[in-house]
């Protein structure tokens, strides 16, 4: 499973009616995980005793218990059958488990970090969740359909906002600027067609003429980005092992027959859209480096 799948609305949130703990910030995605316990919560002093309490898993020791591990399960399904949720996963109980512990990494972190899930925040989400019930629900059946008490669910939103802080230090630690291509595509459908074009610019036609035959309006300009951005993996590969000055051979991709050609290439200020792919990327890279270097034990089958 990929951690992406963490991050698709709005950094870390409470989805079930699109309640968010959201001021700000970097649009990342819908976490159909609600979790219960605060962050203090998730990370318990265990007692010990003559029987042992199931645990679905632990992370350095401390433990997530086995039961509120099958309620998230259970809620997971609710929202799938109610069509709340509108990508299902092929195999729920992975999913579940994964987000679970994504989270209990997060929520730690925010400890760490001195993060603080604000009550009035915290009554604001709740409000909100208020008016955007369905005509004629109540926050009562709302809230016991799901398995929740008024109680749990605000436990839930303050996560939700820890989840944030402790994602958004992350995201505000990326760099505002980068090594960036400045480059112009041409776009074929048409392999030989392509392949004429090479052979117009090997013999000293300017890109950008033969770009404007193909693109009237824009000339096939990519503008500036950095490495990762481009949709095509072969393609930002091809473009990022040219200098300025050269262009590509045909590249193949599920888009067509691309030719591009570099102007330039030198540290740049991302654009908004850019620094959110890199956003995503180092909030990616460090929750996978957190689960790297816990010791996380699996404990349901």
């Amino acid at each position: 499973m990929t951690i992406s799948k963490l991050f698709l609305s709005c950094i870390v949130i409470v989805q079930f009616m699109g309640v968010t703990s959201c001021n700000g910030g970097i649009n990342l995605g819908p976490d159909p995980i609600s979790g219960t316990q605060t962050a203090e919560a998730l990370l318990p002093t265990v007692t010990a005793s003559a029987t042992p309490i199931p645990m679905a898993f632990s992370i350095d020791g401390q433990g997530y218990l086995l039961e509120d591990y099958q309620r998230e399960l259970q809620r997971y399904q609710i929202v799938k059958e109610s069509s709340e949720q509108t990508n299902p996963v092929e195999n729920p109980e992975q999913y579940v488990l994964d987000q679970l512990i994504n989270k209990m990494l997060i929520l730690r972190a925010a400890n760490q970090n001195g993060c603080i899930a604000d009550q009035n925040h915290v009554q604001e989400d709740w409000e909100n969740l208020l008016n955007q019930l369905p005509e004629g629900q109540t926050i009562d059946d709302w809230l016991t359909i799901r398995g929740y008490s008024e109680e749990e669910f605000k436990i839930v939103l303050a996560n939700s906002i820890l989840e944030v802080c402790q994602i958004q230090i992350v995201a505000d630690a990326a760099p505002d600027a980068v090594e960036q291509i400045k480059a112009r595509q041409i776009l074929l459908s048409d392999r030989n067609l392509a392949d004429a074009v090479i052979n117009q610019l090997e013999v000293g036609v300017e890109f950008a003429t033969l770009a404007y035959q193909y693109d009237s309006v824009t000339g096939g300009d990519l503008g500036w980005f950095p490495q990762g951005y481009l949709l095509q993996p072969q393609v930002d590969e091809a473009v990022f092992a040219l200098q300025p000055g050269h262009f590509s051979d045909v590249i193949e991709s599920e888009l067509g027959f691309h030719i591009v050609y570099v102007y330039a290439r030198e540290d740049h200020p991302l654009s908004l859209d850019a620094r959110k792919g890199i956003q995503l990327k180092a909030i990616e890279d460090w929750l996978q480096a957190e689960r790297d270097n816990a010791e996380i034990i699996i404990s349901v089958p």
